[in-house]
């Protein structure tokens, strides 16, 4: 009996070897997804199908290359998909500026059109892919949505208890309908959030601890008693709060960037058995590798974490040549064969 996207994604996160490691597919720069539509050249299938964020944005402004958005909290965006390489994402006005808007701000509701969207995919593809809802994290949410990145670091030193009451009003109502989406039939949450940038975090370790981390429990326990597999998205150098992520009960992490002070070897002999490991190419390395180079990359890549399971690899095409994406596909495409094999 041939072996599922489903069945392979379910087994690595149980971290046993599936017969090939499951990956997601996807484009970093819409640059590059522009020229394989022009070229009429696919991806491959991911094994895992992101469905929808919770949140739903309504289209203020089209422009040429971008939108201005509203969220449901009535924050608003520009999302601009050609700026620079890799496109951008501005909170332009957040929804909480002084302590009473947080009586007035709307909250995200689940909506028939979502309903509609998750039950469409669970019938045609619940059974033979792995399906995930996402939505933002306790760090990303309360300055995604209410009060703007400087804000919301000054709530954090100056007075958790407000921090605190920022992240219930924006992860409680993503939370229900989450849940409610979990109760059709995805088999995952992905938490979307950075915690850090580069080699460094945004927070200390102990406001970590302190106020995040009790939400990360909280997230990961409520979904958890619902069947689902939680899975974090956290660039920055995560090392010194690493524990407390496997210990909040994460069953995945991504995207474990060697440019950020991760060291794939450690992470996976220390955490290896505790939560799957979801790499993705560095960007800033991957975009620059020559096509001799992309092979000894993706493989060193595969060499530390496939053995054992527990590994999910992201493969991400970032702003390259053609031939180096196209290189770059087919090294991944041959070494995630277990047991596993180089050659090309």
């Amino acid at each position: 009996m041939l072996e599922s996207p489903l069945d392979r994604v379910i087994t690595t996160l149980y971290h046993e070897e599936p017969t090939i490691v499951p990956c997601l597919w996807a484009f970093a720069s819409k640059v590059i997804e522009d020229l394989f539509r022009e070229k009429r050249i696919n991806l491959p299938p991911s094994d895992i199908i992101v469905i929808s964020d919770v949140v739903k944005f309504k289209v203020l402004e089209k422009r040429h290359n971008s939108y201005i958005l509203k969220s449901s909290f009535g924050s608003i965006h520009l999302y601009d998909y050609y700026s620079g390489y890799y496109g951008c994402r501005k909170l332009l006005k957040p929804a909480v500026i002084n302590k009473d808007d947080i009586k007035h701000i709307s909250k995200p509701t689940l909506r028939d059109n979502l309903i509609d969207l998750v039950e469409k995919y669970v019938r045609k593809y619940g059974e033979e892919y792995f399906l995930m809802v996402s939505h933002r994290g306790a760090f990303d949410s309360p300055w995604y949505y209410l009060r703007g990145f400087t804000r919301w670091l000054i709530d954090l030193a100056r007075n958790p208890d407000w921090a605190n009451e920022l992240i219930k009003a924006s992860i409680e109502p993503q939370m229900k309908i989450a849940k409610e989406l979990i109760k059709l039939g995805v088999h995952g949450v992905w938490i979307i959030g950075d915690l850090g940038s580069g080699k460094r975090l945004f927070i200390s370790p102990q406001t970590y601890l302190k106020v995040i981390y009790p939400w990360h429990c909280k997230l990961v326990r409520e979904y958890h008693k619902l069947g689902a597999f939680v899975f974090l998205h956290s660039h920055g150098n995560l090392n010194p709060i690493f524990d407390y992520i496997v210990k909040a009960g994460f069953d995945a992490i991504n995207p474990l960037d060697t440019n950020e002070g991760i060291d794939l070897k450690y992470i996976k002999e220390k955490y290896g058995e505790e939560i799957t490991l979801i790499p993705q190419p560095s960007t800033t390395l991957l975009e620059k590798l020559k096509l001799d180079e992309i092979y000894n990359y993706v493989k060193e890549q595969f060499d530390l974490c496939a053995p054992g399971g527990g590994f999910i690899y992201y493969a991400v095409i970032v702003y390259m040549g053609l031939s180096e994406a196209l290189r770059y596909i087919k090294c991944v495409m041959k070494f995630r064969k277990y047991p596993l094999k180089y050659y090309i």
